[in-house]
């Protein structure tokens, strides 16, 4: 019924190959790294609400703002 050769199902296999390389998913990130930068902007916020709360003017006031 389906006289297919191996010569023929070659060129189309290495071009599901490639087609397959041509799409990459996303990068994925580890959650630590998200973690971190959470940490991070809490810990800058809490400090510059503290400024503000304590009315530190002066370099720190104008650093942080």
């Amino acid at each position: 019924m389906n006289d297919v050769t191996a010569s023929e199902t070659a060129p189309s296999q290495a071009g599901h190959a490639a087609a397959d390389q041509g799409h990459t998913e996303g990068q994925q990130h580890p959650l630590r790294i998200y973690l971190w930068i959470w940490a991070l902007l809490f810990v800058f916020s809490t400090f510059s609400y503290m400024v503000d709360y304590f009315q530190l003017h002066g370099f720190l006031g104008a650093f942080v703002r």
